[in-house]
C-alpha cells in the first residue's frame, strides 16, 4: 500500500498545479479584457475630442465669415447673399 500514497500525492499535486494554471489564465484573460476596455474608452474619448474640435472649427469659420461680412461696406453685402 505505500506505493499508492505517492501516486495519490502526485495526483493531488497535479490537480493543484492545474488549478493554479487555470487561475493564472483567468487572471491573464481578465487583464487582457480590462486593457481592451481601456483602449476602447481611450478611442471613444479621442473621437469625442475630434468631434468637439471639428465643431469648434466650424463655429470659428462661421464666426469668421460673419465678422468678415460685418466688416464689408453695406452695399457689398447683397453680393454675398
Amino acid at each position: 500500500m505505500p506505493m499508492e500514497e505517492p501516486e495519490e500525492e502526485e495526483e493531488v499535486k497535479e490537480e493543484e498545479e492545474a488549478k493554479e494554471e487555470e487561475q493564472k489564465e483567468a487572471e491573464e484573460d481578465k487583464e487582457e479584457e480590462e486593457e481592451a476596455e481601456e483602449e476602447e474608452e481611450e478611442k471613444e474619448e479621442e473621437e469625442e475630442e475630434e468631434e468637439e474640435e471639428e465643431e469648434e472649427t466650424e463655429i470659428s469659420l462661421e464666426t469668421g465669415a460673419a465678422a468678415a461680412a460685418a466688416a464689408l461696406p453695406l452695399p457689398l453685402l447683397p453680393l454675398l447673399l
